[in-house]
């Protein structure tokens, strides 16, 4: 692939005999997939308002460019003038801009007191968020609203909170409150409204799983001094890569969706955990777990994804992975250490006897455990693949937000399901509102 390399171990001949036996199904299924989406892909966003299931305009916008110089001015408007920046949305709306601010707030942690200072707040607890917001001044202090319908109740109960104590401090709401939500008579959007604030379209057919290409991530990508160019480039470019490819079943990512669906239709293994080799890759494997489980958990179908940190748990859970049960696949992200940072003075190492560490960074540390893990697993006969990263950069993490959101619905499609809907969900918000009514005072 273009900006990692994935290797693959299967312990059980029966998974690639179960493959090779469906290759043919497979291979149409796949095909027409291939098919729907170049079709989706070479329409403008205009032309795509007819799509008859939400979320597949995402495959359009890794070839927009023309909504990023706007995004671009507005962002630019706010570094110059504000100190912080408050994010508030939960999942999709928030975990995809998460997964790339992290990458970066890694990479450049020695510039923690450049301004502006993003927060991304993914949650509603309110001991962590009375923590964050009263840190900040209200006259320097920017508030950016996420949510696809402009109803999620804990997103409106956030903003009404800061739009409360901004207005208490007599700010400029208008200027310092951005709503991104659908068009329509809904909360969120007549929030900005009332206040003549900012609105910004979430696209009616990219559900918020899957938006991280739109404005939902482009906004906050820029809003942190990232490239969202070369976020799109990425995955462009891993997109491109599948549409153009003739023998689809041998293609990367093809290969990754067996890998996952395979075990889990023949063998039931129900749950995979997705483990980072860096900090930086955290937020991404968070932003994998929504996705996978809401798009694939339907029909009594779907594994349930776990995020794993290396190495920390290799001490607190390889234990359970080797001996335990048989019940998980694994899947591991890393491969990109700054191998030439500081070393260890190998006269304290060799004093102490502590020979294999002299001369060694903490990347070859990591690097080693890494391997390691890998190694274990297939010794076990653990079904395991790893993704080796060239770099952590803007482009790289774009191509493998496109890689896994083309395995999922791939998965989807071999699974005869729906991957971009969430009806249990739907539900749930249900009942969030009947439980606020119920209460009083």
């Amino acid at each position: 692939m273009l900006y990692f390399n994935q290797e693959i171990f299967y312990p059980n001949d029966h998974v690639t005999t179960l493959t090779v036996k469906n290759h043919i199904d497979y291979a149409k299924k796949l095909h027409r997939l291939q098919a729907e989406l170049n079709h989706i892909a070479n329409q403008p966003i205009t032309d795509i308002a007819h799509l008859s299931t939400a979320s597949q305009g995402v495959w359009r916008y890794p070839y927009e460019n023309a909504d990023i110089a706007y995004l671009k001015e507005i962002a630019a408007d706010i570094r110059q003038h504000y100190d912080d920046i408050v994010i508030l949305g939960t999942g999709g709306s928030s975990l995809g801009a998460k997964a790339l601010f992290d990458m970066k707030q890694s990479r450049h942690h020695h510039h923690a007191k450049q301004k502006p200072k993003l927060h991304i707040i993914t949650n509603i607890d309110p001991f962590n968020f009375n923590q964050i917001y009263h840190q900040l001044d209200p006259h320097k202090t920017v508030i950016v609203a996420i949510s696809k319908s402009g109803k999620t109740v804990e997103t409106l109960a956030q903003s009404l909170m800061l739009l409360d104590w901004l207005d208490s401090a007599n700010a400029n709401i208008a200027k310092q409150f951005i709503a991104i939500c659908e068009d329509g008579d809904n909360p969120l959007k007549n929030l900005a409204k009332k206040y003549d604030a900012l609105h910004l379209r979430h696209d009616k057919n990219v559900g918020g799983r899957y938006s991280v290409f739109t404005v939902v991530g482009m906004l906050p990508t820029l809003l942190a001094d990232l490239d969202a160019h070369a976020i799109r480039q990425g995955a462009k470019s891993v997109l491109n890569d599948f549409l153009q490819c003739d023998d689809i079943m041998a293609h990367d990512i093809v290969a990754g969706a067996l890998f996952t669906y395979t075990h889990h239709m023949a063998f039931a293994f129900n749950a995979q955990v997705m483990m980072t080799y860096s900090d930086r890759l955290g937020s991404l494997a968070r932003w994998y777990r929504q996705l996978s489980a809401e798009s694939l958990g339907k029909n009594g179908h779907g594994f349930t994804p776990i995020y794993a940190m290396g190495p920390v748990d290799q001490h607190s859970q390889l234990q359970l992975w080797l001996d335990g049960p048989k019940d998980k696949i694994f899947t591991i992200l890393g491969g990109c250490y700054d191998h030439e940072d500081s070393k260890i003075n190998p006269d304290i190492a060799y004093d102490i006897k502590a020979d294999i560490l002299a001369n060694r960074s903490l990347g070859d540390v990591m690097d080693a455990s890494r391997q390691s893990a890998i190694k274990n697993f297939r010794e076990w006969k653990i079904p395991v693949r790893s993704f080796n990263l060239q770099k952590i950069d803007e482009e790289s993490i774009g191509g493998l937000l496109m890689h896994f959101m083309l395995e999922i619905v791939i998965n989807g499609v071999l699974m005869g399901i729906n991957p971009y809907d969430q009806p249990a969900v739907e539900y749930n918000k249900k009942l969030i509102h009947q439980h606020l009514l119920s209460y009083h005072g």
